[in-house]
């Protein structure tokens, strides 16, 4: 897996898939997933120019915070994204 590796190269299709995903998250008015795929495709942009292992952590913090929202939401609720996640996301 990349994120264990990262001299190798990030998956060509990661970025894509974030932008993606917020595109449809911003289409059915889930903020909180758009906001924080946005943030990840933002991020994972970044890596493809600079390989720092906080980056990758933040970017794999990311996908999981996306997946969590989205489980929220299969299940009927809409919540909000948690902030130190999109912190990380953004280098803060």
């Amino acid at each position: 897996m990349w994120t264990e590796s990262p001299e190798n190269d990030m998956p060509h299709h990661a970025h894509s898939d974030a932008q993606l995903i917020a595109e449809l998250a911003n289409d059915v008015s889930l903020e909180g997933v758009h906001q924080v795929a946005d943030t990840l495709a933002s991020q994972l942009a970044r890596l493809r120019t600079q390989r720092v292992v906080a980056n990758i952590h933040a970017s794999v913090q990311g996908a999981q915070e996306v997946s969590r929202l989205l489980q929220q939401f299969a299940v009927g609720h809409v919540r909000a994204p948690q902030e130190n996640v999109l912190a990380a996301l953004r280098g803060e």
